[in-house]
């Protein structure tokens, strides 16, 4: 940590490949960063998709995940066999923890019967896949 109100210099060291980085200090009162932060967490975060809750569920369940970097987000449910269900989510989306619910219902609307179901988060990020994770959840009628 660096004590900014000692001194009036300070000099960052670059990764190996990086030539230059911009940086910008914001100072004030909590209610204040966060408003101009434009949501950005201020430590550094890691991609993470949580257990969907409640597990088993009826009629509808939240599910969470964390983005560590900015990225092209898909979210979707597929059933046992594989086949997609429901695409929740497919957009880009800003590093943040994200929440959402899954009525249980397919992409035409229809309510999908009783059964395991698993949701998967894929993020591309500087055109790569970065992250993918897969979890079940159950409907219970």
């Amino acid at each position: 940590m660096v004590r900014l109100d000692q001194t009036v210099h300070y000099e960052f060291t670059m990764s190996k490949n990086e030539s230059r980085r911009n940086f910008r200090l914001i100072a004030g009162k909590n209610d204040f960063i966060e408003k101009n932060t434009q949501g950005i967490p201020l430590i550094a975060v890691d991609y993470s998709l949580m257990q969907n809750y409640p597990n088993p569920f009826n009629p509808s369940t939240q599910i969470r995940y964390t983005l560590g970097h900015s990225g092209n987000i898909s979210l979707d449910i597929y059933n046992v066999l594989g086949q997609q269900v429901r695409s929740l989510v497919n957009t880009i989306q800003q590093i943040g923890t994200y929440e959402l619910e899954w009525d249980g219902k397919d992409n035409n609307g229809n309510t999908v019967s009783t059964g395991v179901y698993f949701y998967k988060l894929t993020v591309i990020s500087n055109g790569e896949k970065a992250f993918t994770e897969t979890k079940k959840l159950m409907l219970l009628k």
